[in-house]
């Protein structure tokens, strides 16, 4: 398999054989492949539906990973595309028009601090990961369920977080406190800058966001600074990850970003 960022196209085809689909990427590459499989287990939501005519937009990356399988559709072919090699992508202008309105409200709900409402975007089956850097630490970075979510505020127990960027110290707080911290550390609902599916925010930590959460849109909310002698080195971004079920998406992951040594 060829590695790189090469864009490709992967059209569905209208047959399945052997219980796979066929599919051909065109563009500035042109060869088969069979990693669209048969869906023999339509019940399972991980889904990616192909919604833009006949195409979903990958790009192409290297080969490894786990064996992540997503859903996908179109008319009257169905199958599973290995996550591994590809990642979905929406342009900005395209994640916007998908997620605008939805990113607002969580945004809303975060501000008031509104966790019986911020738990109706959190995902049903992944919940949602809080990651207090820009890079997701998968299996340190805690995770709540949608069900977990609104007690968390008056939860009094502290919790390891993972570590404070320079000094290398435990983050142990309490949600509380991790979230006046981590989460709503600023007014982001009153963000001077929002990005859809692109980065604003860039320090020395590897943004990792996309490959963790695979098919997601990403929205950015971010303040360039606030300190005029700082000359924008106090920047501030809180990202929300955002995967799809059917015909709705879900808060998969909040990552707080700054300056980081």
């Amino acid at each position: 398999m060829r590695s790189g960022p090469t864009l490709g196209v992967l059209f569905l085809a209208s047959t399945c054989s052997s219980g796979l689909a066929n599919a051909a990427r065109t563009s500035t590459i042109s060869w088969s492949v069979t990693d669209v499989r048969s869906d023999s287990h339509p019940q399972r939501e991980e889904s990616a539906t192909a919604r833009q005519a006949e195409t979903v937009i990958f790009a192409l990356r290297s080969a490894g990973g786990g064996e992540e399988l997503r859903w996908i559709g179109y008319g009257g072919v169905a199958g599973r595309v290995l996550l591994g090699p590809y990642e979905c992508h929406l342009s900005p202008e395209e994640a916007e028009d998908t997620i605008a309105h939805t990113s607002r409200q969580v945004i809303l709900a975060l501000k008031n601090r509104d966790m019986e409402e911020f738990a109706r975007y959190v995902h049903p089956q992944k919940g949602v990961r809080f990651s207090p850097y820009t890079y997701v630490e998968v299996d340190e970075d805690l995770r709540f369920t949608s069900e977990e979510i609104p007690a968390l505020l008056t939860d009094k127990e502290k919790r390891s977080w993972g570590y404070y960027d320079g000094s290398g110290d435990p983050i142990h707080l309490t949600f509380e406190e991790f979230y006046a911290e981590f989460v709503y550390d600023h007014d982001y609902a009153h963000a001077p800058e929002i990005a859809y599916n692109a980065v604003i925010g860039k320090g020395n930590t590897k943004n990792n966001s996309s490959e963790v959460y695979p098919c997601a849109i990403i929205v950015e909310y971010h303040f360039p600074g606030f300190v005029p002698e700082q000359e924008g080195m106090d920047w501030s971004s809180l990202r929300l990850a955002f995967q799809e079920i059917g015909e709705r998406w879900y808060v998969v992951g909040i990552i707080h970003d700054e300056w980081t040594i």
